[in-house]
């Protein structure tokens, strides 16, 4: 581990001096922004003003600020032709009453004609900038505080504006119907913290049990399902299998067995936002999104260096860690390249350091020592005026260590395991854009992504087991994307393409009989269509609107079969000051190597310990299930965006979501005592079965064991239970999202309050003859109602942030009679201060503070945490048992 972290971080430096070197052969002719009297071709078409100057501004490299009610309602008119970017620029603003200043080499602020000398637009602007991907409502731009562009103006000199990009659709400048959150560069830096985990961890639609780290082993959960360390997206409690991971629109390789990206991999100082879309979107991106997509987007054309040391513990023992990270960039007139590395090193906590956890046995951990040393890379180079060449790459190497203490005899003698993972994992995605004349553009995008697991395990009586798991996957797509035609109402816009993609899994579990391989193959086709129904009018300032969008995507796989999946959004803007939006699509996940190609094993029990009453043996197979289906889900979304015109700076947001999962892949028995005796379980049994039926079982199955203390006879055999993988549970769940904030100044300074708020109601059907039953709100299960809410305020160098985190209470189901497991609420705090610049080469100097569970609120008791480690008794998937954490971060740019 400590080479391949120094080979690492060797790599990442060694591209950073790279980058650095270019930017001192040339400190000022990079900056790209500037209008040098050359024509440019233009082809914006009418639309809102702020969808025209993200679409300037994509072409021209200057960031744009501009207040949220200067756009709102603002038309602007068509621009074709040939002009410099300046002239563009004035012809865009030309039937409003804006114009722009110059604020330096790279950011402009589009200001009222009429302005004032006395109004200074300082902190007031958000930021439109390059990608012109979409449109952004003020849900999407909330987050980042109004001042932190003027405070961090050195920093934007250098071109990393924040680019709005829309997960939530395929078609350019289309304004989004789905329910969207993004977590933006500032509210990564106002938590405070340095681990994506801990990030996911503040969104209430996420639910952090699962595969994530920290999360102790529970009875409804495979105890090894976190072994590999990994951070997983888990939106709703669907599964982290279940949600979309995407890296600037990439896919990431599954990490283990389990389906789920791991997105620690990703450095946090390489994130510039973290976009989240909360309903299904198979028809646009494809298998897994049935809960939504979360897609990392990296910071891109950032020039400058920027080195960052933090460190931190938590106060009551345990946890200390070290955290360092370099980046370096460089913009130029045609292009951009940056470069980062982060290390990362953190201690265990174990159970002796915390009081409601020193009854268990001394060998456990509340949380595994890691180390993670990785990498990125995001460039773009425009090769000709209309061919540009993009790529993105990451890089990680991650060990941590498990232990694990159970007693085997009466508390006298005890086996204590331990577990040394190291998984490196990489990304290689290319991508190449064409315009191909008009406002038609084309794609081509490749990916190549794949995790290496490797996993050692041995205890204290000598036993010792080596694994490995490697997931991949490779794709290529090509997609356009344009106007279509003129429709009274605007135009038909079309976005379509597709692609091949293969997928992955080998496994070498130490015995031959056991290890796998396998691949799929994917040959895939969408379209998304935007259809304007009532256009903006002139006289009434653009309102009202109505756009319906639809979309469908066909895939084929090779191991399962073909599946077709819609999607209907439609998006009213009522008033200028009211969105109504709502989305209604089916999503698919396709089934898990493991659940489809896992080896087929036979155990022979006696019949008495499957609960038959008399002599005899049963059969139990268990494995892989070719057969299976993939899983399907319908989903509905219906919601608001209000951002009223009397209040400026406040904005509420509410959606209702229902989300209908069937056909999801589960074994059908929790428990072998009652298999033949439970009728829930009939359709998974099958009762004398003839010595030819036995013998095709047997001849089938990788493994037979004989478990009955006697000789195999078929004669005696009463029955044979298929305990494989099926297609026979159902979840529904609904709930309601909300969103609230208000920015306003106070005291020469700005201030941010902003709230977010999940309600879910989660039923669960294990059996197609049982019942759904409700799950959210039980111990393990995703809490009714998760929320945080809290207040940044700035002014000047200093920034403050409080937040509070809410998890409502919950039944204990595991005790009896059930108990109550109460709320949790904890409060982060974190204050960061720009210091005055030392010169004009070194500046930028940040020192920050961060205390995460400023109270130290322990896990509320829930006695049914200990079901499977004695001692634990708490909800590990709810509350986290680090307590307050405080923390220490000097960052340097240069």
């Amino acid at each position: 581990m400590k080479n391949k972290i120094r080979n690492a971080i060797a790599a990442s430096v060694s591209a950073i001096a790279l980058v650095c070197a270019a930017e001192a052969a040339d400190r000022t002719s990079g900056l790209a922004a500037s209008d040098n009297g050359v024509a440019i071709q233009w082809n914006i078409p009418a639309q809102p003003l702020s969808d025209a100057l993200i679409a300037w501004s994509e072409q021209s490299n200057y960031a744009v600020l501009i207040r949220d009610d200067l756009a709102a309602g603002v038309q602007s008119q068509a621009l074709i032709g040939s002009y410099t970017s300046f002239e563009a620029l004035e012809r865009l603003l030309a039937a409003s009453m804006l114009t722009y200043k110059i604020r330096n080499e790279t950011t402009l602020v589009v200001t009222p004609r009429l302005q004032p000398a006395s109004l200074k637009i300082d902190g007031a602007e958000n930021r439109l900038a390059a990608s012109g991907q979409g449109t952004s409502t003020r849900a999407q731009r909330r987050a980042s505080p109004p001042l932190e562009a003027e405070r961090n103006e050195e920093r934007d000199e250098s071109g990393d504006s924040d680019e709005i990009v829309v997960t939530g659709t395929r078609i350019r400048g289309a304004p989004p119907a789905s329910p969207q959150r993004t977590i933006t560069r500032a509210e990564i830096d106002a938590s405070g913290q340095s681990q994506i985990g801990e990030i996911l961890r503040n969104i209430p639609q996420n639910f952090p049990g699962g595969s994530n780290r920290g999360v102790q082993p529970t009875p409804i959960a495979d105890a090894a399902a976190n072994q590999s360390n990994a951070t997983t997206v888990n939106l709703r409690g669907l599964g982290p299998d279940a949600t979309l991971v995407l890296v600037n629109g990439h896919r990431l390789a599954s990490d283990s067995h389990w389906g789920g990206p791991d997105v620690s991999v990703i450095p946090v100082s390489a994130i510039k936002r973290i976009e989240i879309v909360t309903d299904g979107a198979s028809a646009l991106y494809g298998s897994d999104a049935v809960a939504g997509v979360a897609n990392f987007v990296l910071r891109s054309d950032y020039s400058g260096t920027e080195a960052s040391v933090r460190v931190g513990g938590a106060t009551q023992g345990g946890g200390f860690e070290q955290n360092y990270n370099l980046m370096a960039g460089r913009s130029w007139g045609s292009g951009h390249a940056l470069a980062g590395a982060e290390y990362l090193d953190q201690n265990a906590i174990g159970v002796s350091e915390r009081d409601y956890t020193s009854t268990a046995l001394p060998g456990n951990r509340l949380l595994p020592p890691q180390e993670r040393a990785s990498g990125f890379f995001t460039g773009r180079q425009e090769i000709t005026d209309a061919l540009r060449f993009e790529l993105t790459a990451l890089y990680s190497d991650r060990n941590a260590e498990y232990a694990s203490e159970v007693a085997l005899t009466g508390q006298t003698v005890t086996l204590i395991g331990r577990t040394d993972v190291d998984v490196a994992s990489h990304l290689v995605a290319p991508r190449l854009d064409l315009d191909l004349g008009g406002d038609w553009t084309a794609t081509l995008d490749g990916v190549h992504s794949a995790n290496n697991n490797k996993t050692a395990v041995s205890t204290s009586f000598g036993s010792a087991r080596e694994s490995g798991i490697r997931n991949a996957n490779s794709s290529v797509e090509i997609n356009a994307q344009g106007g279509l035609f003129a429709l009274p109402a605007g135009e038909l816009r079309l976005a379509t393409g597709g692609g091949y993609r293969r997928e992955s899994q080998t496994y070498e579990a130490g015995s031959a009989a056991l290890d796998r391989a396998a691949a799929r193959e994917i040959y895939y086709a969408f379209a998304e269509t935007l259809i304007p129904v009532i256009g903006a009018s002139a006289d009434a300032a653009g309102f009202p609107e109505l756009d319906i969008s639809a979309a469908a995507r066909f895939e084929d796989y090779s191991d399962f079969g073909s599946t077709v999946n819609p999607r209907i959004g439609v998006r009213l803007q009522a008033t200028p000051d009211l969105v109504l939006r709502g989305t209604w699509g089916k999503s698919f996940k396709a089934p898990l190597f493991r659940q489809l190609h896992s080896p087929v094993q036979t155990v022979l029990f006696p019949a008495s310990a499957m609960g038959a009453p008399g002599p005899g043996t049963g059969m139990v197979v268990s494995g892989g299930n070719p057969g299976l289906d993939a899983e399907r889900s319908k989903s509905l979304t219906a919601g608001f965006d209000w951002s009223p015109g009397f209040a400026a700076g406040f904005y509420l947001s509410a959606t209702y979501f229902d989300v209908d999962y069937t056909d999801r892949i589960v074994l059908p028995f929790s428990s072998l005592g009652l298999a033949f005796v439970d009728p829930d379980l009939a359709p998974f049994i099958v009762y004398d079965p003839s010595p030819e039926e036995q013998a095709a079982i047997i001849a089938d199955s990788a493994i037979f064991f004989n478990n009955s203390g006697a000789p195999y006879d078929p004669a005696d055999v009463v029955g044979v239970a298929f305990a494989s993988f099926v297609n026979a549970s159902a979840q529904a769940f609904r709930g309601v999202d909300m969103s609230i904030s208000y920015d306003f100044n106070l005291l020469n300074g700005n201030v941010d309050i902003f709230a977010d708020a999940s309600w879910l109601d989660f039923a669960q059907q294990t059996l197609p003859t049982q019942d759904l039953m409700t799950r959210s709100g039980l111990i393990f299960y995703p809490a009714r109602w998760r929320a945080r809410g809290g207040a940044t305020f700035q002014t000047g160098r200093l920034t403050s942030t409080a937040a509070v985190n809410f998890v409502s209470s919950g039944t204990d189901n595991f005790t009896s009679p059930p108990a109550q497991i109460s709320s949790w609420t904890t409060l982060d705090l974190n204050l960061r201060y720009q210091l005055p610049d030392w010169s004009d080469r070194v500046k930028g100097l940040e020192v920050a503070l961060s205390v995460t569970n400023a109270l130290d609120a322990d896990p509320p008791f829930a006695a049914g945490g200990a079901a499977v480690t004695p001692g634990l008794f708490f909800d590990g998937t709810n509350a986290s048992p680090v307590g307050r954490f405080v923390a220490a971060t000097l960052r340097q740019t240069f």
